[in-house]
């Protein structure tokens, strides 16, 4: 084992200083490099560090030709999210293998991938990366379809509870939508209630994202809807859930008659309405609150915030979408 890159400056401050930052690549073999890059001391003497692969295109000695089962794909795309964010990279496909809990690996012999080198807002080191779920030919979950019987199904915890726990995968099926836009998913969103007032919503989605039926089945609530054009897009990669400007005036109406509290101005200009409280916080039953914002465009959008602590399973071959309250740190 060799050192073959470090800083003197940042190995002279470990006596010294009780927080410094350095980088250092360590050689394992002639094979295998492994950089250790952003090592942070702690007050007490410990220290965490970043380990990434040789093979890693964060490496700065990536080479992509010595990998025999990528190949880069020939793409050049400008889209990016409503928000802002945006990831520039290479997309390639390469062989990938999942393990499975039958105990049998499902493999991808050319699953394509982007491999981002210069990600901006959401696509930051905070996470390994983002995976697609919709119905687009190159997303992870139409890839897979075949091993996996276009199933499967996700749980999110609640966002900022302060439970060390995870989201979690699996399937199931019991709403029931579909549609002529391959890339969506949509419900049929009726109406909103604000404590004993009704709003109803009478919303679509425009003739270009309209799908042909689409109908709400949940067991829990012991209710269903008639097949009707869906008006709402479920998709787990937004937030906050987007409703039309004018049904989101009524909406914020509703709440400043029903809220007797005063209003505040959010510090991010984001939400709206918000009101002040004594104790910094309200205490309100999950299932009839959930945050939302306007958008100028038609379209409706259902955002995972809404979804948390919700079983949510997608079955792609019937096309049928099932919702089931669950304790997703349990699931």
């Amino acid at each position: 084992m060799s050192f073959i890159q470090s800083s003197q400056r940042a190995m002279g401050a470990l006596s010294t200083n009780p927080l410094f930052s350095m980088a250092i690549a360590l050689v394992l073999s002639a094979t295998y490099l492994f950089l250790f890059s952003l090592i942070q001391a702690d007050r007490n003497g410990g220290f965490s560090v970043e380990l990434i692969h040789r093979d890693s295109p964060m490496s700065p000695l990536y080479n992509p030709s010595e990998t025999v089962t990528t190949r880069s794909l020939s793409l050049h795309s400008f889209l990016c999210y409503g928000e802002g964010s945006y990831s520039k990279g290479i997309l390639a496909t390469e062989r990938v293998t999942f393990g499975s809990t039958t105990g049998q690996p499902i493999s991808l012999p050319k699953m394509v991938f982007g491999c981002g080198q210069d990600n901006e807002d959401l696509f930051n080191k905070n996470g390994s990366g983002m995976i697609g779920l919709a119905r687009g030919s190159v997303s992870l979950i139409s890839q897979m379809s075949s091993s996996v019987d276009g199933k499967f199904s996700y749980c999110l915890v609640q966002a900022f509870s302060g439970l060390n726990s995870s989201s979690k995968m699996s399937s199931g099926s019991e709403a029931v939508v579909s549609g002529d836009r391959k890339s969506f998913y949509y419900l049929r969103l009726e109406a909103m209630s604000v404590g004993r007032k009704r709003l109803q919503y009478n919303g679509s989605l425009g003739s270009s994202f309209a799908p042909a039926e689409g109908n709400i089945i949940d067991d829990s609530l012991s209710s269903s809807f008639a097949p009707a054009e869906g008006n709402i897009i479920v998709n787990s990669g937004t937030t906050l859930t987007l409703l039309p400007q004018d049904f989101y005036n009524k909406l914020e109406l509703a709440v400043s008659k029903a809220v007797w509290s005063r209003r505040a101005s959010d510090p991010r200009r984001f939400l709206s309405p918000c009101y002040r409280t004594k104790s910094g916080a309200i205490k309100a039953p999950l299932k009839y609150c959930t945050f939302h914002r306007p958008i100028n465009r038609s379209v409706a959008v259902f955002g995972n915030m809404a979804q948390t602590n919700f079983l949510i399973g997608y079955d792609l071959k019937k096309d049928t979408v099932s919702f089931k309250p669950t304790d997703c740190t349990k699931n």
